[in-house]
């Protein structure tokens, strides 16, 4: 064996290695795979094969070196670059002839294995934990948590955070209907059902709002007589109203919404987990009624939004230094609308192309945009590298495609 056939096969068990980091709780390890995977990458010349779709990620890394120009916060600004370097090196390491349908399936079906094998050692430590102290309860920074929900649930890995958790959930429940579900039945459900009870123990609104919301699909889409969809629809109604009410997850936030109005506070009498996203979604969009076009830049986007928050009187989002919690707006308000332009035109060109409404792109999308709504994924670097990651593996023209 030649030693290029012996680093393409290391490019590929690297590969294979970083679709088993990205959901994991030891995710931190990502960058070394990155920069092997470049390397080899760099080393086998495969830089002549690149793709056309690869460029298109980078495109949008330019805009964080462009906002060094005019930030008033140089070195956040380049903290942003570093942090968010996945979005110049993941497609052009994906952009290999040396990645066919196979390998794409591995690397999806390695993606599902870890996030569900984290997932369990989660819920193990939080039984074994509770058996050894006899207690439900955790305290995590100035909070009380159960040891099987949310933070209680993922504390066992540093900064695995739930609601990205919840992400890699259900994004395996896509892989496994797609792969597993016809072939092993038996295998399947038993998974599907541990992926759902997981989602909700996490107890992400957005996770169980976007669960639900793909099951409906997935149902919706099996189902050939329009009476029998009126009645599915109808269903999904009922128990999503019967969940809301009856709360059977005990979600905090859930009840606390029951209790208070929707307004725009973070006073902690009356806040409720609406009104702290709208006090930081119109906190955000007042700094970009005053810069619509190229934004503030993402190193200066904390700060300014402290200044408006305290403004505001908005002491409690101001002292935990929160961001927009919605990843259109943080983008609007880092790049204007130039960067939400350039953002949704390299999300969406791959139909202009050559990907199908029914891929797993969409699906990928879907999911994905649907977090973008009360999430900021991307200013996390566990969310950045999984962005770059599946979108360029989705996008990416394979060997036989």
């Amino acid at each position: 064996m030649s030693l290029k056939e012996k680093l393409n096969n290391l490019y590929v068990y690297l590969l294979f290695g970083l679709a088993f980091l990205i959901p994991s709780g030891i995710y931190k390890l990502e960058g070394v795979i990155i920069a092997l995977l470049l390397i080899i990458w760099i080393a086998t010349k495969q830089f002549k094969e690149i793709f056309q779709q690869s460029i298109l990620l980078p495109l949008f890394f330019l805009l964080y070196l462009v906002s060094l120009a005019y930030t008033e916060n140089f070195s956040k600004g380049l903290t942003q670059i570093m942090m968010h370097l996945s979005y110049l090196f993941v497609p052009l390491i994906l952009s290999s002839k040396l990645i066919d349908e196979e390998k794409r399936k591995k690397i999806l079906l390695i993606f599902l294995s870890s996030t569900v094998l984290f997932i369990f050692i989660a819920d193990l430590f939080a039984l074994w934990d509770i058996l050894k102290t006899g207690s439900y309860i955790t305290r995590i920074g100035t909070a009380d948590y159960y040891k099987f929900l949310s933070y209680g649930l993922t504390r066992v890995f540093s900064d695995w955070h739930p609601t990205l958790v919840s992400l890699f959930l259900i994004i395996s429940f896509v892989i496994t209907v797609k792969y597993i579900l016809k072939s092993k039945k038996v295998f399947a459900i038993p998974l599907i059902a541990f992926i759902i009870l997981n989602v909700f123990l996490l107890k992400s609104l957005i996770g169980i709002l976007c669960l639900f919301f793909v099951i409906c699909i997935f149902f919706f889409s099996l189902i050939k007589k329009k009476s029998y969809k009126f009645i599915l629809v109808s269903i999904m109604i009922v128990l999503g109203s019967v969940f809301y009410f009856t709360n059977p997850f005990n979600i905090d936030k859930i009840e606390k919404f029951k209790k208070t109005k929707i307004e725009i506070t973070d006073d902690e009498e009356r806040r409720n987990v609406l009104s702290i996203r709208l006090v930081k979604w119109s906190s955000a969009l007042n700094l970009i009624k005053g810069n619509p076009l190229l934004g503030v830049a993402p190193g200066d986007l904390k700060q300014d939004l402290d200044e408006v928050y305290k403004k505001n009187g908005f002491d409690y989002v101001a002292a935990n230094r929160f961001g927009p919690h919605n990843q259109f707006l943080q983008i609007l308000a880092s790049f204007g609308f130039i960067g939400l332009i350039l953002f949704l035109t390299i999300t969406f060109l791959p139909y202009y192309n050559q990907i199908e409404f029914k891929s797993l792109y969409s699906w990928f999308l879907l999911i994905t945009l649907m977090f973008f709504l009360t999430e900021d994924v991307l200013e996390r670097q566990q969310g950045i590298v999984f962005f770059s990651f599946f979108y360029s593996l989705f996008v990416l023209k394979t060997k036989n495609s």
